[in-house]
């Protein structure tokens, strides 16, 4: 891949597709924050990434910046437990208090699960 462009659209093509089926332009741009015509102009090295904006990048999909800026392998970072929680934390705070309870709904019956197998 040569160019940031071709990167950031491989990452949401084919890296991300297992976690992400069919991520479109556009749902990529909402995960993000922008609208699918930014996702558009940075595939096709219209316009320049910004930094911070390589950096929302980086820490919502784990991907390492030296790949995502000039293609030094490897693509994806080695996650740490305390920053998958600290990134688990912040997300669960995003969410509505509903959707909050369902969350913890489905982290209980997966405890439950692991529980009876170990158990």
């Amino acid at each position: 891949m040569d160019t940031f462009g071709d990167r950031l659209k491989e990452l949401r093509t084919s890296h991300l597709k297992n976690s992400y089926p069919r991520l479109s332009q556009e749902r990529f741009g909402n995960m993000l924050g922008v609208s699918r015509n930014v996702i558009v102009n940075l595939e096709r090295d219209v316009v320049k990434v910004r930094g911070e904006f390589a950096d929302l990048i980086c820490k919502i999909f784990r991907v390492n910046k030296n790949w995502l800026l000039n293609g030094e392998e490897p693509i994806f970072t080695e996650s740490d437990k305390e920053s998958n929680i600290d990134y688990l934390t912040d997300m669960f705070k995003k969410l509505s208090p509903n959707l909050q309870a369902h969350v913890l709904e489905h982290v209980q019956k997966l405890l439950d699960l692991s529980d009876n197998k170990t158990g």
